[in-house]
C-alpha cells in the first residue's frame, strides 16, 4: 500500500484486478512533486506520488494518460530538473506508471544520487 495525502491506496485500488507479483528492483520514495510530461510538442502538469531509480507513480487530473513514451521533468529543487524519458507500464482513471528508458550508467548514477537527496531532504 501506498501512503498519500488524498488517503491510503493500492495497485488492486487503481487497477481494479488483484496485484500481481512483485516486481520492482528498487525500493520507491513516496514523495508529492510536481512534474511536467511532455510528448508532441504538449506539456501536461501532473505529479509524482513515488519514485525510484527505474520508475515512478504519476497521478493526474485528466482521465487520458499521455502517449505509452514520453519525457517527464521533475523539478526537485535541484540546479536542473531531472528529464527522464519513461515508458508508461500501466495505466488507471487518474493514475499511471513509468519505467525509465534509455538511460546510460551515467545517467542512472545521476538519478540515484538525486533520490538519495530526494531522501535525505524528506528525512529532515
Amino acid at each position: 500500500m501506498t501512503q498519500h495525502k488524498s488517503g491510503t491506496f493500492s495497485i488492486f485500488d487503481l487497477t481494479g484486478e488483484p496485484p500481481s507479483v512483485e516486481r520492482r528492483v528498487d525500493p520507491r520514495l513516496v514523495v508529492d512533486l510536481p512534474v511536467i510530461a511532455e510528448f508532441g510538442g504538449i506539456q501536461q502538469r501532473y505529479r509524482v506520488l513515488d519514485v525510484s531509480r527505474t520508475g515512478a507513480l504519476v497521478e493526474r487530473d485528466q482521465p487520458e494518460p499521455p502517449p505509452s513514451l514520453h519525457t517527464l521533468v521533475i523539478n526537485a529543487g535541484a540546479v536542473e530538473p531531472l528529464r527522464l524519458l519513461a515508458r508508461t507500464i500501466w495505466t488507471a482513471p487518474r493514475h499511471h506508471a513509468v519505467r525509465f528508458v534509455g538511460q546510460d550508467d551515467l545517467d542512472r548514477l545521476d538519478l540515484a544520487e538525486r533520490i538519495d537527496q530526494l531522501i535525505a531532504h524528506h528525512a529532515a
